[in-house]
């Protein structure tokens, strides 16, 4: 098992516990400003002892070293810990917050006596930005950790069309500053092309349940964006998604929706892992990323990650030419909307939405699943 990873931190109770002691600690002059006071109170306490009286960290608190971790740690056990603090797994927090710029390495520590305390800088503006946007878990602990905390954001969407025939999409909860959650709603962004033969349809989550929704607003016709939001009942502790910044060419992405898989009965939920190839601008104009991870029908609507969590795009229709394919053998390529679009299309209406669909017949409702075939 890989230190410094999502495995290693949640493989034991105890592990997890000191992981989120040493970021806790390392971070609470932005994240938590009550503990960081508590912090400075343990460190004053330290300059009383002989070994710490002329170290940095105890003198300028907003200075991270292990030294007052562990004093802090001592001074705050946390509830649930069992067993001896261990140093690897110490070691391991802080060259995590080292890895992803969270600490920077002091390399002139000071000395006294045989031991030798590193000290850290403390990148107060990267961590008080991802703080602010429920990132910084995200960050440390990569894409396991994203997949598993948004799992439960990203829906399906089930449609149905005018000869009766069914087909799915997938769809994913964004932040728009939660103003729609203080009213008991939310929105779900998906394609356009998703709804756009629909009679009827509904949202489920990940495990089948039935999520009530209200108006929809579609922007394909009216500003050729295939987007479309649906405004739904607010779920309890499922986080929204929040937009990020442009990727570059060869940034990891993943993405998670729910394509058709043959010779199943459901629709799951499937993780693809890739990288963003290019950016291209179809014929309309619209700019539009390539990414290398699979897409296939299901997918329509699912969102882009980058490894931060932020949805960087949208699952679009594939880039395809049928007499291409067959006469030069020019494979489809899979492309999303940047989310800079996405949010210049949805940001405008969201106060706006028009009713434009009816919700399924109740009896079509209360059952868990519909074939897909």
């Amino acid at each position: 098992m890989k230190p410094k990873s999502y495995e290693y931190f949640f493989s034991s109770p105890n592990r997890l516990l000191i992981f989120h002691a040493v970021v806790n600690y390392a971070t609470a002059e932005v994240t938590d400003p009550s503990r960081f006071e508590r912090i400075k109170a343990i460190a004053a306490a330290g300059l009383s002892q002989e070994r710490f009286k002329n170290k940095r960290s105890f003198q300028y608190p907003n200075v991270p070293s292990k030294d007052l971790f562990y004093q802090y740690f001592f001074s705050e056990k946390p509830d649930g810990f069992d067993g001896g603090l261990s140093g690897t797994v110490v070691d391991a927090a802080f060259d995590l917050l080292v890895e992803k710029f969270i600490l920077t390495e002091d390399f002139t520590p000071l000395v006294y006596g045989p031991v030798q305390d590193q000290e850290y800088v403390f990148n107060r503006d990267y961590t008080q930005n991802l703080h602010h946007h429920g990132l910084l878990l995200n960050a440390l602990l990569g894409f396991r950790y994203v997949v598993d905390r948004y799992k439960n954001s990203v829906v399906k969407i089930e449609v149905k069309n005018a000869n009766g025939d069914f087909g799915i999409g997938t769809g994913w909860y964004i932040d728009m500053n939660n103003s729609d959650n203080t009213l008991g709603c939310r929105l779900v962004v998906t394609n356009d092309h998703v709804l756009a033969n629909a009679t009827s349809f509904r949202i489920l989550t990940k495990d089948d349940e039935l999520i009530p929704h209200h108006e929809v607003e579609r922007f394909q016709d009216r500003l050729g964006v295939d987007i479309a939001i649906v405004r739904v009942d607010a779920q309890a502790d499922v986080p929204d998604f929040t937009l990020g910044a442009q990727p570059g060419i060869l940034d990891e992405i993943i993405t998670i929706g729910y394509p058709a898989i043959p010779r199943t009965r459901d629709a799951y939920q499937v993780v693809h892992r890739g990288e963003v190839n290019s950016v291209v601008q179809e014929y309309s104009g619209q700019n539009l990323l390539v990414i290398s991870a699979r897409t296939s029908p299901g997918h329509s609507g699912s969102p882009v990650l980058d490894e931060l969590g932020t949805v960087v795009g949208i699952i679009t229709e594939l880039l395809y030419e049928k007499a291409a394919f067959y006469e030069q053998g020019i494979s489809p390529y899979f492309a999303c909307i940047p989310a800079s679009i996405v949010l210049e299309t949805i940001h405008p209406n969201r106060s706006t939405l028009t009713r434009t669909y009816l919700d399924w017949p109740l009896a079509e409702q209360t059952n868990s699943g519909v074939p897909l075939e």
